[in-house]
C-alpha cells in the first residue's frame, strides 16, 4: 500500500511538472518587452521651474516684444495647457503610443520586426537649412488601417544599443522625429506641421545641460517668426522676431529670465552662463520658406521597407532528441 502511495505521489509530481512545462511552453509563445525608453522625462525635468508655475500668457497687456516672446515660449513649454498643444503633450503622446505597443508585444507571440537589424531611414524631403535627423528603424505600423497612399497615420521605430529612434506621421498634417537615449537622460525631437502654412520645431533636452529649442515656419504666429531658447536650472535666454497683429515683424526681442520664477535677469548674466551660444542651429523664416513643401512631403509619404509590427512569430520549444 505504501508502495502504491509513493507511486501516486511520483505521478502527481510528474504531472505537476508537465503542467508547469505546459505553462512554460505557452509563456514562450509570448513576446518580450520592447525595452524602449521614454522620451518625455529629460524634457519634463529640464523645463524651467518658472514655466511650470507661471502663466505669463495671463499677463495683460502683452505690450512689448519681450513679453510676447516670453508668452510664446511658456505657451509652448507649459504642461497641461487646455488651449494649446505643446512639446510635453506631443512627447507624452509618443510615450503612450510606445507603451501601447509594448503591452501588445508582451501579450502575444514575439514580433518579427524586433529581431530585424535596424536600418537607416531617409526622409522624403530635407529639413530646413543644413539640419539633418538620423533615424534607425526596424518596425513600422499603420495607425489608421489605411493602405497604399492613404496611409496618413503611421509609426516607425528602432532600437540600437544606446537609443530609441522614432518617426510618426499623424493625420496628414503632423510628423514627429525623435531620438531618446536608453538611460532616459537625453531627448532630441523634431515636430513638422503642414496645412495652409508649414512649421518646424527642433528641441533637445539633456540632463546636466538643460533645454534648448528653436522654431520657424511660413505662418505668422510667434513660433513661426523664428525664435531660439536655451535654459539651465538657473536662467532662461531667448531671442526671436516679434509677432504682432497676425504678422511677423523685423523687430527682434532678446530676454534673460530667472528660471525659478521668470523674473527679469540681464542678458549679460545669460551670456556668462553660456546660454547665448547655441548647440543646435537657429531656424529662420527664410529657411522655412526655402523648404516650403518639404514638411508636407515628409508627412504624407508612406513609411515603407520595414517589417510590420503586427507580424508575430510562434516560438516553439525545441524537442528533446
Amino acid at each position: 500500500m505504501k508502495k502504491h502511495i509513493a507511486l501516486l505521489g511520483t505521478i502527481l509530481v510528474v504531472c505537476a511538472g508537465v503542467f508547469a512545462c505546459g505553462d512554460k511552453e505557452e509563456d514562450e509563445t509570448k513576446g518580450e518587452a520592447i525595452g524602449a525608453p521614454k522620451v518625455t522625462p529629460p524634457v519634463e525635468r529640464n523645463v524651467p521651474a518658472g514655466v511650470k508655475a507661471t502663466a505669463l500668457q495671463g499677463e495683460s497687456p502683452l505690450n512689448t516684444p519681450e513679453k510676447r516672446l516670453a508668452n510664446t515660449i511658456t505657451t509652448y513649454l507649459q504642461p497641461e495647457r487646455a488651449d494649446a498643444v505643446g512639446a510635453l503633450d506631443r512627447l507624452k503622446a509618443i510615450d503612450d503610443r510606445m507603451a501601447s505597443l509594448d503591452t501588445r508585444a508582451q501579450g502575444s507571440e514575439s514580433r518579427l520586426c524586433l529581431k530585424d537589424a535596424v536600418k537607416s531611414h531617409t526622409l522624403a524631403a530635407t529639413l530646413p537649412g543644413s539640419n539633418t535627423m538620423a533615424l534607425s528603424i526596424q518596425c513600422q505600423e499603420n495607425l489608421d488601417n489605411g493602405t497604399g497612399a492613404a496611409k496618413e497615420s503611421q509609426i516607425a521605430f528602432g532600437l540600437t544599443t544606446d537609443a530609441l529612434f522614432l518617426f510618426e506621421r499623424t493625420g496628414g498634417n503632423i510628423a514627429v522625429l525623435a531620438r531618446a537615449t536608453l538611460d532616459e537622460t537625453t531627448t532630441e525631437y523634431w515636430q513638422l506641421g503642414s496645412g495652409t502654412t508649414e512649421s518646424y520645431i527642433h528641441l533637445i533636452a539633456k540632463d546636466g545641460a538643460g533645454l534648448e529649442f528653436t522654431s520657424a515656419g511660413t505662418g505668422t504666429n510667434g513660433l513661426d517668426c523664428g525664435i531660439h531658447m536655451k535654459s539651465n536650472a538657473t536662467l532662461v535666454y531667448a531671442k526671436g522676431k516679434d509677432s504682432t497683429d497676425g504678422a511677423c515683424t523685423d523687430t527682434e526681442a532678446e530676454i534673460c529670465l530667472k528660471a525659478t520664477d521668470l523674473s527679469d535677469a540681464t542678458v549679460a548674466e545669460c551670456t556668462t552662463a553660456g546660454l547665448t551660444t547655441f548647440s543646435i542651429s537657429s531656424l529662420t523664416v527664410a529657411q522655412a520658406e526655402a523648404a516650403d513643401g518639404n514638411a508636407a512631403k515628409i508627412i504624407t509619404t508612406p513609411i515603407t521597407g520595414y517589417t510590420d509590427f503586427t507580424k508575430g512569430e510562434f516560438v516553439e520549444t525545441p524537442k528533446e532528441e
